[in-house]
């Protein structure tokens, strides 16, 4: 038998199942006769079967398919490129949330005091603090830092 691993669900599907491993040569027993965890370890388990289609593409969609490929590959550097830009913007913010965090216990408040101070929720305020909040307004970066004593300054700069 050519297979590693082999999941038998009769529940989900048993007419699937069946006719699934009788594409590849397996007889029910056999698969039932697999240890608990439906590994057998042979020789002959190492080995795969490549399933291929049928048909043969014809050479316009094959031509199709290519032409997607390239368009893929050659947009491929710049996507890269923005989503890196993108981890070093949260990079920022969370340096950011971290400067509020460190301001906050500089001047001795806990997260109580900064509820009251905001009106914000201490729920919202410390999963802030620790970056489960991914994208937070700018009015509660702005409510945060006024109540620990600070103002908050965005900048603009070319890309």
């Amino acid at each position: 038998m050519p297979f590693d691993a082999i999941v038998w669900d009769l529940d989900d599907d048993p007419d699937g199942n069946v006719q699934h491993s009788a594409q590849h040569g397996v007889s029910k027993e056999e698969v039932e006769d697999l240890p608990r965890d439906g590994r057998r370890c042979t020789s002959e388990a190492t080995t795969m079967k490549r399933i291929t289609r049928d048909r043969r593409l014809t050479p316009e969609v094959a031509a199709k398919y290519q032409t997607v490929r390239e368009q893929v590959a050659a947009e491929l550097p710049a996507l890269v490129a923005r989503h890196h830009e993108r981890l070093a913007s949260l990079d920022q913010l969370q340096g950011l949330l971290q400067q509020l965090k460190a301001a906050r216990d500089a001047k001795g408040l806990s997260l109580a005091d900064l509820t009251e101070l905001t009106g914000m929720d201490r729920s919202a305020l410390s999963k802030l603090e620790t970056g489960q909040r991914a994208n937070p307004t700018v009015e509660t970066l702005v409510r945060y830092a006024e109540a620990v004593g600070k103002r908050l300054v965005v900048t603009l700069s070319d890309a």
